[in-house]
């Protein structure tokens, strides 16, 4: 089909609020498989009230980030992480796989049909893969249909620069060690939307987790990362390690890889027990706290707090954050480490070392 001419993007948005002009939709069942990818006006979708995804929860999701370099050229950020992660989402509920190379080619036609509405940097335009049935039956089973989609937007860093307060959960674990927390399932939100609302009522920005074990995890949409004088009276700065009950992140992992490089920090991934936090906090040993992910970028915290448990952060505007936040906006502008940005637009052709 022929598609119109996009619109211009809007000049104020904020994060989902303007979804761009056009999807991609892609059609699979178990007899045929992967029907012609299309790219068609952004349209609703039409359920039967047995659906799958409706009665079990049969979705996977992922978002990815492309942003606009200072010469204009458009740049996905570490592409193959995101895909291999929406995959291994997708696979752990039987979902069929799609080829990372098709991948690729219909995202970059997706982008160019929507080329108008990728904002300057920092903002960027994030890429929201969904991965659902539209069967329809009451008995569980695995899924004999399957449609992947991907809706683009214009969206900014979700808190600005921070900094922002946390609400603790000390008395509910939203992942089990072992569990889906470490897969992009749109089920692991829901249980933390009760939780979150209460938080920004409460004027707080997000809720700090724990798991079935009592070990600190995640914000209900970020990583999290913290520098701390241990009990040992050692300066380090960690961050929960995955288990099964943390996402992995990609912003995360890139500042895993600038972190490991820098001799100037005492750095690991490492179990935090959250009451091992909340002692800290209460001993003025906890200096700096931030969080990180597509969505934020990173974020510095100022408080994590919950009733008569209160952890004050004596670094609250970031010292260590704005640094790596230098550092990740290189990175995703092509500035430095090319080989962890992709230029979509190019040719929209199949990267091969891009990881």
């Amino acid at each position: 089909m022929t598609l119109k001419e996009p619109a211009p993007m809007p000049k104020e948005f904020s994060f989902g609020s303007h979804v761009a002009e056009h999807m991609l939709e892609v059609h699979w069942n178990d007899k045929d498989g992967w029907a012609a990818p299309e790219i068609l006006p952004i349209h609703n979708f039409s359920f039967s009230p047995f659906s799958k995804s409706l009665r079990f929860g049969l979705s996977s999701s992922d978002g990815f980030a492309a942003y606009k370099s200072a010469q204009g050229e458009v740049l996905l950020f570490r592409p193959h992480y995101n895909f291999k992660r929406f995959i291994n989402s997708s696979r752990e509920l039987f979902f069929p796989k799609f080829e990372y190379k098709d991948f690729i080619k219909c995202l970059g036609k997706l982008i160019k049909a929507n080329e108008t509405w990728i904002p300057e940097f920092p903002a960027g335009l994030f890429i929201k893969p969904l991965m659902f049935t539209e069967e329809a039956s009451l008995t569980p089973s695995l899924p004999s249909k399957a449609v992947l989609t991907i809706i683009t937007f214009p969206f900014k860093p979700m808190h600005g620069s921070g900094p922002i307060k946390l609400m603790l959960a000390f008395d509910e674990a939203k992942n089990a060690t072992g569990g889906s927390g470490g897969h992009y399932l749109p089920a692991n939100y829901a249980y933390g939307m009760r939780y979150l609302q209460t938080a920004l009522n409460s004027g707080y920005q997000d809720v700090l987790w724990m798991d079935s074990e009592g070990y600190v995890t995640e914000t209900n949409t970020s990583n999290f990362f913290m520098q701390w004088a241990n009990a040992k009276g050692e300066t380090e700065l960690v961050t929960p390690s995955l288990r099964g009950s943390v996402l992995p992140g990609v912003t995360r992992d890139t500042l895993i890889i600038l972190l490991s490089k820098n001799k100037n920090v005492n750095f690991k991934t490492a179990l935090i027990p959250m009451k091992e936090l909340i002692k800290a906090g209460s001993e003025k040993r906890v200096y700096e706290a931030f969080i990180c992910g597509t969505e934020v970028g990173i974020v510095p915290v100022s408080l994590i707090k919950n009733g008569f448990n209160e952890v004050v952060l004596r670094k609250p505007e970031g010292e260590i954050s704005k640094q790596l936040l230098k550092q990740l906006a290189d990175i995703q502008l092509g500035v430095t480490r090319p080989s962890l940005t992709y230029p979509i637009l190019r040719d929209c052709g199949v990267p091969l070392k891009y990881l």
